[in-house]
This record gives structure tokens, C-alpha cells and sequence, in this order.
């Protein structure tokens, strides 16, 4: 059964170990088969939930970034931007979504391209074990490190 979730991406990356590739495009922005990273990531999460809350930290290149979301998010994607100061790493970017965050939510990178499955499997291992937080960093479902769950202070 679909449902409306809430999610934060981290959408703000200077993809410095990606040398020139990412000089002059925000890195979730970088191609694949034709598309953007983001463009494949809103499509996974739609597939998965149907409906999205999604706040989308920002920071490097942010302006491009809003640009493609708000001209090819689907209807069901409801998004709020989150400004972050460039050079604060991901606790830095959590810690400037926290008054944007109402409860419970999925954590994703918005540089790394997760089935549909694997959404919902960490979304419902969050739920079994009362946690506040899932988080996908890779699309294999098989290791566990990769998708932890947490309860968050202040949140």
C-alpha cells in the first residue's frame, strides 16, 4: 500500500572527488542514460510511496538544483528546499533540516540512484525497530551497514 512519506535529500555536494566532472554541474545533476540522478531518484521514490514530502537540502550549485526539481518533479512530490552553508557535511545538513522535519522520515543521498524495493524494505525495518530515521546509501539490500535507522535527538 502506497502512503505519503517524509523525506530529506542531501542535495548540496561539491562532488570534489569527482574532479572536473562536477566543475561546472551540481553533482546530482551528472547524467545517466540521458537523465539526471535527480530525475531518477524522484521516479524511484514515486514508485515506492506514490506521495513525497520531500525537503531537499541545498548548498553548492543550489539554484541549479531547485531549477531542474520545480520544472520536472512529478505532481506527487511536494518540496521544500533547505538552505545549508556550503562546507558543513551531512550532520550539518541535518542539523539545517531540523525545523523543516515534523517526525519520522527517510534520509537518502540525492547522488545515488536506490530501487524502489530497497526504499521500502529500509522504510519498514525503521518502522520494526522504532527508530525516528532510515537511511538508503546503496541499492544492495543485503548489507546492513548500509542502511542504518536511528532515533534523533531533538527531532
Amino acid at each position: 500500500m502506497k502512503r505519503e512519506i517524509e523525506a530529506l535529500m542531501l542535495a548540496g555536494g561539491r562532488g570534489c572527488r569527482m574532479g572536473s566532472l562536477t566543475e561546472n554541474i551540481q553533482k546530482c545533476l551528472l547524467p545517466i542514460e540521458g537523465q539526471p540522478i535527480l530525475g531518477h531518484i524522484m521516479e524511484q521514490l514515486t514508485v515506492a510511496f506514490g506521495s513525497i514530502d520531500l525537503k531537499v537540502a541545498v548548498s553548492y550549485k543550489d539554484r541549479d538544483v531547485k531549477d531542474y526539481i520545480d520544472h520536472n518533479k512529478p505532481h506527487s512530490i511536494r518540496v521544500t528546499y533547505v538552505p545549508v552553508s556550503q562546507g558543513l557535511d551531512d550532520y550539518g545538513a541535518y542539523e539545517s533540516a531540523e525545523e523543516y522535519i515534523h517526525g519520522v522520515f527517510l534520509s537518502l543521498p540525492g547522488d545515488i540512484i536506490i530501487s524502489p524495493r530497497a526504499y521500502t524494505q529500509v522504510l519498514n525495518f525503521r518502522e520494526s525497530s522504532n527508530a525516528d530515521l532510515a537511511t538508503t546509501l546503496s541499492p544492495l539490500l543485503d548489507v546492513a551497514d548500509n542502511h542504518p535507522v536511528a532515533k534523533l535527538k531533538g527531532i
